[in-house]
């Protein structure tokens, strides 16, 4: 359930890893998407996997938390949707040099994190999205 002032909890996490430096397990693609997810909701599913400082460590907690993808992480907490379905708020999947990232719809254009910032594209790049 959403809380009511979602859209503007959702912008301001948006901005605050704006203005954030990239870092893994703090400030990357996951940790946008989850901070968004408790802006929206109140709860994070999975503020507990936060504990890795490298991409390498990364996806061994994904893997440790018995997930093989990001994707499969994400269709574990969320209802899985068709990209073309996704509204404001809800999560995506982009594949970006061969990894996946997560990604948050901000309505026409999508938004992650990257280690050279905060990036959007189309829709047309998201390959997953998920309800939230």
């Amino acid at each position: 359930m959403r809380l009511p002032d979602w859209p503007e909890r959702m912008i301001e996490v948006i901005r605050a890893h704006e203005r954030a430096p990239f870092e893994w397990g703090k400030s990357d693609c996951w940790c946008l998407a989850m901070d968004v997810v408790k802006a929206i909701t109140g709860s994070d599913p999975y503020a507990h996997v936060r504990r890795y400082q490298t991409a390498a460590g990364s996806r061994r907690v994904m893997r440790t938390e018995g997930f093989a993808s990001i994707g499969d992480a994400l269709a574990a907490a969320f209802v899985e949707i068709p990209p073309v379905m996704a509204q404001r708020g809800d999560l995506g999947v982009v594949v970006v040099e061969g990894a996946e990232a997560v990604c948050i719809c901000e309505g026409v254009l999508w938004v992650g994190k990257s280690p050279t910032g905060v990036v959007r594209f189309p829709r047309a790049h998201v390959a997953r999205a998920f309800k939230v």
